[in-house]
């Protein structure tokens, strides 16, 4: 059975600055992992989060979130931050995503990768990588008329989707 992703509503949006030259924004992402498996732990490693807008424009460079094990039949949360500098150039995916934000609402798309192993006996061994897509994740602006704090999630797809391999 495949692992199950997700992100975890808690995720926000903060420091969120659009200058005339340049978007500055950190993103805090919390990614609910289940292992539906009753018998097998798993083990994660060198798991990276992709963050992009309207699925081309990179929003920073990939975040590493650091190894964890997952015994049997258990849940776990990780959060990772992405500190997100673009430049403010001629170009129709950054325009868009400023215009999104001044809007009060962007929608990105969310890819985690991840290395895997199984507990099988006494070893662990390795099998496919993992690889979830959480598409058009929106997040809106506080609704404080001071302008302040975090952009919280308002919907998207908050269930990530495994690509064909990790159903393997």
């Amino acid at each position: 059975m495949p692992p199950v992703f997700g992100l975890d509503p808690g995720s926000s949006l903060s420091s969120l600055n659009i200058s005339t030259s340049h978007i500055t924004a950190r993103w805090n992402i919390a990614l609910s992992i289940k292992n539906p498996s009753k018998l097998i732990a798993v083990e994660y490693a060198d798991m990276k989060l992709h963050l992009s807008f309207g699925g081309e424009l990179r929003l920073s460079r990939p975040s590493r979130i650091p190894a964890f094990a997952q015994g049997p039949h258990s849940s776990t949360t990780v959060r990772a931050e992405a500190l997100s500098t673009l430049p403010i150039v001629n170009d129709l995916g950054v325009k868009g995503m400023v215009s999104s934000l001044k809007g009060g609402e962007v929608a990105i798309d969310v890819v985690v990768e991840a290395k895997r192993r199984l507990h099988l006996g006494p070893c662990w061994v390795p099998v496919f990588g993992v690889y979830f897509s959480c598409m058009g994740v929106t997040f809106t602006a506080p609704n404080s008329s001071e302008g302040g704090g975090d952009w919280m999630i308002l919907g998207g797809t908050l269930h990530c989707e495994p690509d064909i391999f990790t159903l393997l």
